[in-house]
């Protein structure tokens, strides 16, 4: 007689366990692209290159990579009426600050807010991520 499991293995649960692993092999990408930049201290060249690194390993949606382009170099120096040196587009700037203010701007204009929200909150993320232990903790 064959032993017969009370409970069948089903095929989905081997998905599971991937995506679980996927989630832990994100999270340390997630560690190692916020542990590259300086958000507070970012050039528009270097918004791009982490835009782009975040979208490579999926980690930024399309729409919020949209939003976030828009402080890189690419954009701004394509933009009508360009008035972006060479030198501002490699000048650092604070990321999170120019989140806020554009916020607190379009809300006093009473347009829509919510796009900059969400990459406020997406970098905010993204900056606490960097001050994590990469795996584990010591005790």
């Amino acid at each position: 007689m064959l032993y017969t499991p009370a409970t069948p293995i089903k095929p989905g649960a081997a998905a599971d366990l991937s995506g679980a692993l996927e989630t832990a092999e994100t999270a340390d990408k997630a560690h190692e692209v916020a542990a590259k930049y300086d958000l507070r201290n970012i050039s528009p060249r270097e918004i791009d290159l982490m835009a782009k690194e975040l979208r490579l390993h999926q980690m930024i949606s399309d729409s919020d990579m949209f939003e976030l382009l828009t402080y890189g170099a690419d954009y701004l120096s394509n933009s009508p009426n360009n008035t972006w040196s060479e030198e501002q587009l490699n000048r650092p700037v604070d990321l999170i600050d120019q989140l806020v203010q554009q916020i607190a701007d379009e809300k006093s204009a009473n347009d829509p807010v919510e796009a900059h929200k969400n990459v406020l909150e997406f970098i905010q993320k993204l900056e606490a991520r960097s001050y994590l232990p990469v795996s584990g903790i010591i005790a």
